[in-house]
C-alpha cells in the first residue's frame, strides 16, 4: 500500500525520484514536497492554439493537429533504436514531415490513420517532396483525445542535467494533489483589501494556470506576500536592542606600508563610515554599494584590520567557492605576514581538515575565517566573533542575521553588492541598512571600451579579440546557452568553442558552463587564472566572482538576451588593471528595448547610471516572465514590482502599529513565517 503523502515529506517519497534524482534535486535547494511547490516556473508555453499546417511559416513554435499517412524508420547498422524514424502527416489544409531521430523506440507509436498532437518548430523540409516545405524535428506529441491532452499553458523549468522537464512537471502535478495542506499565512482582511487569492489557488496557478489572467494573479499574491514577510522580519529585526564592546580606533600606518594602495576620496568616505561603526556601541549594519572593480575588498580590509587589532575575528563569506579562495589567496598575501592566522572553509575541504579548522576556530587560532554561507553551520562556532562581511550576496536575510547574533559577541554586519540600484530603491529594499557608496574607479584605471556590433559586422569583433589574444593578453566570449536551442535562434557556447577552435588554432581556449561539477569549474578557473588558457568560452557563470587582472577584453553573443545590469556585470569582469581594455557586444535584437539597451551600454561607464536606466526600461512581467523560488527573494522581483514592494512596505507598517508584537492570532502565522522566512505550510503549526 502506497504511503499517503504530506507536505513535509521527502521528495524520495515521490514515485520516480531515486536517490540519484534525489541528489539532483537537492542541489537545486529541494528537500521535499513543499519545496517543489515552491519551485515555479521561470517560463510558460502557450498550447491552447492550435495552427493549421497551411498557415505555418519558417521557424516559429507551434502546436498542430494532424493524421499520419506513412511512416518509414532508417535503421543505422546494428544500433535499431538509433536510426531516424519519419512521418508524413497531413490535416485539411497541407502536409508535413515529422522526424525523430534515434526514434527506433516509437516504431509502435504511430499508425497510419491516427490523430496526433505535435508541438516543435517549424524547420525547412530536407526532402525534395514538393506536397510539403515544413518539418518538425523531435517535437512533444501526444495522440488526440487522450486524458493528458497538451493544449495547455505549460510551466517550464530549470532542472539539473539528467531530469526531464516531463519527469519534473509530473512530480510537480503529484505535489499539487495535496495542496490543499496548505496553510493561509496572510491575514484574511489584507487579503480581501488587496484584493488577492489565497495561497492554494496562487500555487495551484503559477504552476499549471488556466489562463493569463490566472499567472498574473497567482504571481501577485506570492510577490506580496513575500515582500510583506520581508518586510515585517525587517521591522522585527530592527526593535532588537543589541550593545556590543565598542572597538578601539588603531593606527592603520602597518596595513597602509603592506598594501601600498592609495584610496580613492570614495574608498576613503567609506572607511571613514566603517571607522565610526566599529568603534560605537551599536551593531554596524551597513551596505557598500560600489561598481565592479571599484576597490570595495581593499574598503573590506581596512575593516577586517581594525577589528583583528582588536583581537576579535572576522568571518567573510563569499557567494561561491571559486571568490572564496580567491579572497583567501588576497588576504592571504596581506595579512600572513603582519602576524595573522588565516583560514579557508569551503566544501572541497577535506573531512578531516575541516574539523581541525572548526577546533582552531573555536579556539580563537584564526582570526579571519573566509569561507561561503556554509560559515552559517551549527556546528561552526566561533571564538568572539565581531564581524562578518558578505560579498555579492542580495539574498542575505534575517533567519542569517539571527544566527549571526547567536554565534558571534556582536553582530556587526557589512554586506557588499556590485550590482548598483537605484537610490530609492535601495532604501525601500535595504531599509534597515546604512548605506555607504564607492562611485570612482581606483587611480589608474581606464573606462572600458564598449563597441556593439550586430551580424553583418559579427567579423569585426573576433578580429579585434584576436588583436588582444596576439598582444599576450586574455578574454573571454560570453553566450546565453549552453547547448543550441530548437526554440530560440540563439548562439550557444558549444557552437562558439567549436568555431574559435578553428578560428584561433594558435590559442588556448576553455569551455565553462553551469553544467560542469565545482572541481571542473574550479580547475578551469585556475588554469585560466594562471595564463595557462588565453580565452574563455562561457555562459554567464562568470558573471560574479572572477578577477583575472591579465583579462582586456570580453565578447558579449546575443547580448539582446541580457539585461542591462546583466551586461554591465559581464563587462565588469576586464578593465581589472590599468591596461585598457574592451567590450563587445554583438546585438541581433531589432526591437526598440534591445537598440535602447545597447545605446545605454555605449553611453554610459557607472553602474549607478545604468541601473537608473535599467529601472526605467523594466516593467511588470508577463507570461514569460520569471519568479524566483519561493524562499528566495531576488532582486530582479524588487526592482521589476517596486509598487508591489511599496505597497507591501506600507501594510507592514499598519499591522505592526496596530499589533507591534504580532500577538493577535490572526497575525500568527504571518509572524511565523516572516522570522523564519520559510513557507508555511504544515498543519501542526495551526
Amino acid at each position: 500500500m502506497s504511503k499517503t503523502l504530506s507536505l513535509g515529506d521527502s521528495l524520495n517519497y515521490i514515485n520516480g525520484i531515486g536517490p540519484k534524482k534525489a541528489r539532483a534535486l537537492n542541489n537545486l535547494g529541494l528537500f521535499n514536497i513543499i519545496d517543489l511547490l515552491n519551485y515555479f516556473p521561470y517560463k510558460y508555453q502557450d498550447r491552447r492554439k492550435v495552427t493549421k499546417i497551411a498557415n505555418l511559416s519558417l521557424d516559429n513554435i507551434y502546436l498542430i493537429e494532424c493524421t499520419v499517412l506513412n511512416l518509414k524508420f532508417d535503421s543505422k547498422g546494428y544500433k535499431k533504436k538509433s536510426g531516424r524514424l519519419r512521418l508524413i502527416c497531413e490535416d485539411k489544409t497541407g502536409k508535413i514531415s515529422i522526424v525523430f531521430f534515434n526514434g527506433g523506440y516509437l516504431i509502435n507509436t504511430f499508425h497510419k490513420g491516427e490523430k496526433f498532437l505535435f508541438y516543435g518548430k517549424s524547420m525547412k523540409a530536407y526532402s525534395k517532396n514538393a506536397a510539403f516545405k515544413y518539418q518538425f524535428t523531435n517535437p512533444e506529441y501526444i495522440k488526440s483525445g487522450s486524458e493528458n491532452d497538451i493544449r495547455c499553458i505549460m510551466p517550464l523549468y530549470r532542472t539539473p542535467k539528467g531530469i526531464s522537464q516531463k519527469d519534473f512537471q509530473k512530480w510537480v502535478n503529484k505535489a499539487l494533489e495535496i495542496n490543499e495542506e496548505l496553510v493561509e499565512w496572510i491575514p484574511k482582511d489584507i487579503q480581501v483589501e488587496n484584493n488577492m487569492c489565497d495561497i492554494k489557488y496562487a500555487i495551484s496557478n503559477i504552476h499549471y494556470p488556466k489562463d493569463k489572467k490566472s499567472i498574473n494573479i497567482a504571481k501577485y499574491r506570492l510577490l506580496y506576500g513575500d515582500f510583506l514577510s520581508y518586510k515585517i522580519s525587517q521591522k522585527l529585526s530592527n526593535t532588537d536592542v543589541i550593545k556590543c564592546p565598542k572597538l578601539n580606533n588603531v593606527n592603520f600606518k602597518k596595513f597602509e606600508d603592506k598594501v601600498s594602495f592609495k584610496l580613492t576620496k570614495g574608498q576613503r568616505d567609506a572607511v571613514n563610515d566603517l571607522k565610526a561603526d566599529l568603534i560605537s556601541d551599536k551593531p554596524m549594519n551597513r551596505l557598500l554599494q560600489g561598481d565592479v572593480g571599484s576597490g570595495k575588498t581593499v574598503v573590506s580590509q581596512y575593516a577586517i584590520y581594525m577589528v583583528m587589532e582588536n583581537d576579535y575575528q572576522v568571518a567573510y563569506m563569499a557567494p561561491t567557492e571559486l571568490l572564496a579562495k580567491q579572497v583567501y589567496e588576497s588576504m592571504k598575501s596581506i595579512f600572513v605576514d603582519m602576524g595573522y592566522d588565516i583560514c579557508l572553509l569551503t566544501s572541497s575541504v577535506s573531512n578531516k581538515n575541516k574539523k581541525l579548522i572548526k577546533e582552531d576556530i573555536k579556539a580563537n587560532r584564526f582570526r579571519l575565517i573566509v569561507g561561503t554561507h556554509s560559515l552559517l553551520q551549527e556546528d561552526i562556532a566561533f571564538n568572539n566573533l565581531s564581524l562578518t562581511i558578505i560579498d555579492e550576496q542580495h539574498r542575505f536575510g534575517v533567519n542569517q542575521r539571527k544566527i549571526l547574533k547567536e554565534k558571534s559577541i556582536c553582530p556587526n554586519v557589512l554586506v557588499m553588492s556590485a550590482t548598483p540600484i537605484p537610490r530609492t530603491l535601495a532604501a525601500t529594499v535595504y531599509g534597515d541598512m546604512d548605506f555607504s557608496v564607492i562611485n570612482t574607479l581606483p587611480i589608474g584605471r581606464k573606462p572600458i571600451i564598449t563597441n556593439v556590433y550586430n551580424e553583418s559586422s559579427r567579423e569585426k569583433a573576433y578580429t579585434a579579440l584576436k588583436k588582444e589574444l596576439l598582444l599576450g593578453h586574455q578574454g573571454y566570449v560570453v553566450a546565453p546557452l549552453i547547448e543550441e536551442s530548437i526554440e530560440l535562434e540563439l548562439i550557444s557556447v558549444n557552437e562558439i568553442f567549436d568555431e574559435l577552435k578553428e578560428r584561433y588554432k594558435g590559442f588556448k581556449l576553455g569551455l565553462l558552463h553551469g553544467r560542469l561539477n565545482s572541481e571542473e569549474k574550479d580547475g578551469l578557473m585556475i588554469e585560466f587564472s594562471k595564463g595557462n588558457i588565453d580565452l574563455l568560452v562561457s555562459t554567464i557563470v562568470i558573471e560574479v566572482g572572477i578577477d583575472v587582472k591579465n583579462t582586456t577584453v570580453i565578447l558579449i553573443e546575443n547580448a539582446e538576451r541580457f539585461g542591462l545590469a546583466q551586461l554591465h556585470q559581464l563587462r565588469g569582469r576586464v578593465g581589472r588593471s590599468n591596461m585598457q581594455s574592451y567590450c563587445y557586444l554583438i546585438s541581433h535584437g531589432e526591437s526598440e528595448i534591445s537598440k535602447t539597451r545597447m545605446n545605454a551600454m555605449l553611453k554610459y561607464s557607472s553602474g549607478f547610471q545604468i541601473s537608473e536606466e535599467d529601472f526605467k526600461l523594466r516593467g511588470p512581467g508577463d507570461i514569460n516572465g520569471t519568479i524566483q523560488h519561493g524562499n528566495n527573494l531576488d532582486i530582479d522581483n524588487f526592482i521589476k514590482y517596486i509598487e508591489i514592494l511599496e505597497k507591501a512596505g506600507e501594510d507592514a507598517t499598519d499591522i505592526l502599529k496596530k499589533d507591534p508584537n504580532l500577538e493577535n492570532k490572526n497575525n500568527k502565522l504571518l509572524k511565523e513565517k516572516s522570522l523564519n522566512r520559510e513557507v508555511i505550510s504544515y498543519k501542526e503549526i495551526i
